[in-house]
C-alpha cells in the first residue's frame, strides 16, 4: 500500500471519528446530519486522495 493513500486513510478515520465523538456530546441533533457530515467528508477524502495521486504521478 502506498503512502499517499494510507495518509488519506488514516486522515479520514481521524476524521471520522471526531465526528463521532462529537455526536454523542450533543444529543440534539439528528443522525441524519451526522450521516451527511460523514458523507460530505468521505468526499474530500476521496476527492483529495485522487488529486494527490495525480500529482504525484504527474512527477
Amino acid at each position: 500500500m502506498d503512502r499517499n493513500r494510507l495518509a488519506w486513510i488514516v486522515i479520514f478515520f481521524i476524521g471520522t471519528v471526531f465526528f463521532s465523538f462529537s455526536k454523542l456530546d450533543d444529543a440534539t441533533d439528528s443522525f441524519m446530519g451526522w450521516f451527511l457530515l460523514t458523507s460530505f467528508w468521505s468526499a474530500v477524502c476521496g476527492i483529495g486522495y485522487t488529486v494527490m495521486d495525480w500529482m504525484i504521478e504527474k512527477k
